[in-house]
């Protein structure tokens, strides 16, 4: 509970350090002390929901973080000017990676109001702590994030125009692009996937000093692969529940024409063939090295496999729809329903999110 109630705190602070993020300082340019307040506090939130079994890597993860907040927050330092605010930043930043690193709850709590603290708007800062510290007496720390970082935003216009600077900046590139979705998400009580927050908090210390345009790369890639697994594991779903319908016996009794004839069985040994594909798919994924070719490979394949299946689920559908309504029993119905269901995803989803998914993982190891 204090690691998330001080990764709040410190997402408060944050538009600080990105109005600076065009200016330079001692060592540090303004990007690099940004992107160190950036990972330290997702590393934070992180350490508040992770499992416990990948908390030796993340707390490996924090006090990298830390050092190079710290690093960042003296460089702003001694500029001594509009580095002061964003100073503060990298400081708060700094101690909340370390209280994710840190199994004493006290402490990180009073690093805590110590970052909301060094806020320009002090009152409305501190409110908000003690507002998520009383959301938090019901023990769910987790769903802290799921309420606007802001109970009332008098006294923070200023914060939040830095924001909205920062999010309306020109970004050709995309460096920020992950950045900006992830804070609007913690903004408004709608963060991203834990577990791709995770496999971020995660990345090679040796990517985070090549700086914001190689992590944005490292980025592009965990989330093309983290897409594709979403997406397979949805059509895993899918399958399993078109299995269901396509092997029910009772359809042709009472529920409708029978499933038994050329096209069915044509179908069936496609649904045999998309689960080792499937499979095969998912090796490719985990592979530390996948093939270029055989992602293309797989995308060709998928799109095709898909446009025919939603032609013959429509066909299907029509057949079981003309055979009239009264020859429906409560099991046909159902089957009708699943069939309009899964034909609708097959035609405005899954022929397109699939392959597209899996061309994006072969993008982002092309290099885009």
């Amino acid at each position: 509970m204090s690691r998330a109630i001080a990764a709040r705190a410190v997402l408060r602070s944050l538009p600080a350090a990105m109005r600076v993020v065009d200016q330079g300082f001692a060592i540090i340019s303004g990007k690099g002390l940004l992107l160190s307040c950036f990972r330290a506090t997702l590393i934070t939130g992180v350490a508040s929901t992770c499992p416990t079994t990948v908390m030796t890597q993340v707390k490996s993860a924090a006090r990298s973080a830390r050092s190079a907040a710290l690093s960042a927050a003296l460089s702003a330092l001694s500029a001594r000017t509009a580095g002061s605010a964003a100073e503060s930043a990298a400081e708060s930043a700094a101690h909340s990676a370390d209280s994710a690193g840190r199994s004493d709850a006290h402490t990180a709590a009073l690093i805590a109001i110590r970052s909301a603290a060094k806020s320009d708007s002090v009152s409305a800062a501190l409110s908000a702590v003690f507002t998520d510290a009383t959301a938090g007496t019901n023990g769910l720390h987790a769903d802290l994030f799921a309420s606007p970082l802001w109970p009332e935003t008098n006294h923070i216009g200023h914060l939040l125009e830095f924001w909205e600077s920062f999010s309306a900046r020109p970004d050709p590139d995309e460096t920020w692009a992950f950045w900006r979705q992830w804070y609007q998400g913690m903004l408004t009580g709608t963060p991203m996937e834990w577990d791709l927050q995770l496999q971020v908090a995660l990345i090679d210390d040796a990517v985070w000093d090549q700086g914001a345009e190689a992590v944005a790369r490292e980025i592009e890639r965990i989330r093309a692969k983290f897409n594709l697994e979403q997406e397979v594991k949805q059509l895993k779903e899918q399958l399993l529940s078109l299995q269901q319908i396509t092997a029910t016996p009772k359809i042709g009794d009472n529920g409708g024409p029978p499933l038994n004839d050329p096209e069915d069985i044509a179908f069936q040994t496609d649904l045999s063939q998309i689960w080792q594909r499937v499979e095969e798919l998912e090796n490719e994924i985990d592979s530390p090295t996948p093939s270029i070719d055989k992602l293309n490979a797989f995308a060709d394949w998928f799109q095709v496999f898909f446009v025919r299946a939603a032609k013959y689920l429509g066909a299907k559908a029509d057949i079981i729809f003309t055979k009239g309504c009264e020859t429906l029993g409560i099991v046909g119905t159902t089957a009708l329903i699943a069939y309009f269901t899964v034909t609708t995803a097959a035609q405005n989803e899954t022929v397109h999110s699939l392959p597209k998914a899996i061309l994006d993982v072969f993008k982002s190891l092309a290099g885009g």
